[in-house]
């Protein structure tokens, strides 16, 4: 299992680096909150058996919304 974080500091104007790609962002609304696709992260913690291992999502491709 994966969590997703971000490496922005407390203040969003101090990073340059967005949280989310904009084309998994512009994906995301209020109604919907799923996006599938091919995401390329980077870990940012070291993997540990039975344990989330938290990860920046970097790129994204291939992107849908599922149907409900």
């Amino acid at each position: 299992m994966l969590g997703l974080v971000s490496l922005r500091h407390t203040d969003p104007e101090d990073s340059n680096e967005p949280s989310l790609p904009n084309n998994v962002a512009n994906l995301i609304t209020s109604e919907n909150h799923a996006v599938w696709g091919d995401f390329y992260v980077c870990p940012v913690a070291p993997d540990r058996a039975g344990w989330m291992r938290f990860v920046v999502l970097k790129r994204a491709r291939e992107l849908f919304v599922p149907r409900t």
